[in-house]
């Protein structure tokens, strides 16, 4: 395919020629997009860029693919019809009746011999048979699975910005797009908070060494980020990341006794409990440091049952400052960014700082 602009009209595309991935089931589409507001007749630059990318960039063999909710957020007439038309297709009836998922065989069989495929974004089921969602970043990992499935020879992600860059340009001043970075560096800065790429969606990736790139549909020619194996950070710069409206609880026991293993085990046996996602810990002798996301509001809970055991002191909305590849010009640049730092820990590649925000 020549990636020619396009424009889609509810009439333009034949159901007897598209494969269906139906709701309820654990994939989705291989080149991700977020495509809403089709209307039969309407153009809509960024759908049109969107899908000129997903022509030039696609997958194998020139496939392309078209997201279903370009139909379910659809009001014109026209797209429901034809979402029916796919919907009631006596092939697919099993599918939708069944939503225990598909294999990697029903896979393959619904998408040999098409080279346009419509898939849900998001949307699978649960244990019990109830359709949902997957959660942040569900259309991507749903991506990654179909990917796996396929043994894809790799995935594209779509997004409104130009790749993974170093640092949240809301946050951060004078940030770079990284050209290339591995699988274990976008794990590690997606676990310290950035958000372009969920962890999720590498693992089934990195399993079948299939390359990930991170592209914008607002520019689809420029190259984006390639995440693959082995692949060093490039260019090598500091990455930022800023996490906000955290806790910093401090622990230190009553009677002097030292903290060890069994304390350890206890505080977070309570965290779990509690359901506190840990963002950072730091412990000496007679005193442990824990920062923490307060997402399910059990903080007081938390600390009424630490109380029993630990002199505590909490400390609410400070903000956790991560620098990968930390250098001496970019822990000063953190610092003077901030008003006052309450915590600091640094390893081999990374710095913290839990800061007052």
């Amino acid at each position: 395919m020549e990636g020619d602009t396009k424009q889609v009209k509810a009439d333009d595309v034949d159901p007897a020629n598209v494969s269906v991935i139906p709701p309820g089931s654990d994939t989705s589409h291989i080149d991700t997009a977020e495509i809403v507001n089709i209307a039969g007749g309407n153009k809509n630059p960024i759908i049109e860029a969107t899908l000129a990318a997903m022509s030039q960039f696609g997958g194998a063999n020139g496939s392309t693919s078209i997201d279903l909710d370009v139909f379910s957020k659809c009001t014109a007439k026209k797209c429901k019809t034809f979402f029916s038309k796919c919907r009631d297709k006596e092939e697919f009836k099993p599918y939708w009746a069944n939503f225990g998922g598909l294999s990697d065989e029903e896979i393959n069989k619904m998408v040999k011999g098409n080279s346009t495929l419509i898939s849900q974004v998001f949307i699978g089921s649960s244990s019990d048979g109830m359709t949902t969602t997957l959660g942040r970043e569900g259309s991507d990992y749903s991506a990654a699975i179909f990917a796996y499935a396929l043994a894809a020879e790799s995935v594209t992600i779509w997004k409104d910005v130009p790749g993974v860059l170093n640092g949240d340009p809301r946050q951060f001043e004078d940030t770079v797009l990284l050209n290339q970075i591995s699988y274990r560096e976008a794990i590690e800065l997606a676990f310290y908070g950035a958000s372009v790429i969920h962890p999720k969606t590498l693992q089934p990736l990195q399993r079948r060494e299939i390359p990930l790139y991170v592209k914008s549909f607002e520019n689809p020619k420029n190259t984006g980020t390639l995440v693959s194996k082995g692949k060093t950070i490039e260019p090598n710069v500091p990455c930022y990341i800023v996490k906000k409206n955290q806790t910093l609880i401090k622990l230190s026991s009553k009677d002097f006794s030292f903290i060890v293993e069994e304390n350890i085990s206890e505080i977070f046996a309570l965290l779990h409990q509690y359901q506190m996602r840990v963002e950072m810990i730091q412990n000496s002798a007679i005193s442990f440091s824990i920062c923490v996301f307060n997402k399910y509001g059990k903080l007081e809970l938390l600390v009424k049952a630490l109380s029993s055991k630990f002199n505590i002191e909490v400390t609410n909305n400070v903000a956790l400052y991560t620098i990968r590849h930390f250098d001496k010009l970019s822990i000063n640049y953190v610092k003077n960014k901030v008003d006052k730092i309450v915590l600091e820990q640094r390893s081999t590649d990374t710095a913290q700082f839990v800061v007052i925000d």
